[in-house]
């Protein structure tokens, strides 16, 4: 009788146990005592904009920590990168910005170097990357360069971690390569391609592909569609060489990546349909998005304690409530890189602001139904 009793109350304890993704909140880990300091300069423009502006981040899969760079236009001036490490959990700065007096507040030098060889600060959007072939942190430039500078040339800029040293790149890259408001960029975790969509004229906003080994660039046709669309976010599932991008208003393009068509391919001709939990996309300018290695899933998060996985096969978002720690709301002028994945930590972190505390989620005790890759 007494075993009887055991057995039961077991089995209904697992009955009513709840199965969810959990957030983490790391104590005292947010950026903002990390700040540079300008001293005794004032610090040009307000710091939490180098979050809070348009901007966002990118994993350095070396060595677990996430990447942070940003600012720009009347916004903030430096170009400083700061990392935080997942093994650690702590902040470090990595790349040091510009003297103050060479920041060139006049826009005297024009275009998007200054005189000591640094890049102008901008709002980074969605196109931040982490090349481990080159152990180099990149970016391409062209938003409005700190406090009022017309980009007048749009680049690959890259800062190695093992010179310690910014390198701009024009090779193979159109003339003003697709920057701009809006332009998102995802590398592909198993070939280490990185696949560009640009924004504006019908020179940049095209679908690129970079081979950081060969430095070569190849590009799609031009996507008018594309050209106008602001705060896109985009993730590659590498499993089904598929690219997700989704853009401000909502709109949802996936393209099997396996069938890019240099000098063909356009983005806006492969637009889908999605359902189920579609309410996340009614905040997809603010959305982060990202691919979780271990479970195979699509993951987006637009704030809270909810998130919605993608399924790339049924086109269906399923939303999923978690448990532990609230990240907030997002910040209002998106998220982009900064939701992103550690495979090696097998968590996404989030960098929600100079002020906020950094979280994990981990899918690990989350139902999401099938096994991996399903």
């Amino acid at each position: 009788m007494i075993f009887r009793n055991f057995v039961f109350f077991f089995f209904l304890g697992l009955c009513s146990q709840t199965f969810a993704a959990t957030w983490t909140e790391l104590p005292n880990s947010n950026l903002r005592p990390h700040a540079w300091d300008w001293s005794p300069h004032p610090t040009p423009g307000v710091f939490a904009s180098i979050m809070g502006a348009w901007s966002g981040g990118t994993m350095d899969t070396d060595k677990n920590r996430l990447l942070i760079f940003g600012g720009g236009h009347a916004d903030y001036g430096g170009q400083e990168i700061y990392a935080f490490d997942l093994r650690t959990h702590a902040w470090s700065l990595v790349a040091e910005p510009e003297n103050y007096e060479d920041l060139d507040v006049t826009c005297s030098l024009g275009g998007n170097v200054t005189v000591n060889g640094f890049p102008k600060s901008v709002h980074s959007y969605d196109r931040n990357v982490y090349f481990p072939e080159r152990k180099s942190f990149c970016f391409t430039t062209g938003s409005i360069g700190y406090p009022t500078c017309d980009m007048a040339y749009r680049e690959l800029a890259c800062y190695s971690f093992e010179t310690k040293k910014w390198s701009f790149e024009t090779a193979g890259i159109r003339t003003r390569h697709g920057g701009g408001a809006g332009a998102t960029a995802s590398r592909h975790q198993l070939t280490g391609e990185w696949w560009y969509q640009g924004t504006g004229s019908s020179t940049t906003a095209r679908l690129g592909r970079f081979q950081p080994k060969t430095n070569v660039w190849e590009y799609g046709g031009y996507c008018n569609f594309m050209a106008s669309t602001h705060n896109k976010v985009s993730a590659i599932d590498p499993h089904k060489s598929k690219l997700v991008i989704i853009d401000h208003a909502g709109r949802v393009y996936i393209l099997d990546l396996d069938e890019f068509v240099p000098g063909t391919t356009r983005m806006q001709n492969h637009r889908v349909v999605t359902k189920g939990d579609i309410e996340i996309l009614n905040s997809s300018d603010r959305m982060g998005l990202a691919y979780d290695m271990k479970h195979r899933k699509m993951v987006g998060w637009a704030g809270g304690k909810v998130i919605y996985i993608l399924d790339l096969d049924s086109l269906e978002w399923i939303k999923k409530k978690t448990v532990g720690d609230h990240p907030g709301p997002p910040l209002s002028n998106g998220t982009f890189g900064r939701f992103a994945y550690s495979e090696e930590s097998q968590v996404f972190v989030l960098a929600n602001g100079v002020d906020s505390n950094i979280f994990l989620l981990s899918l690990d005790g989350l139902d999401i139904g099938g096994s991996p890759g399903d």
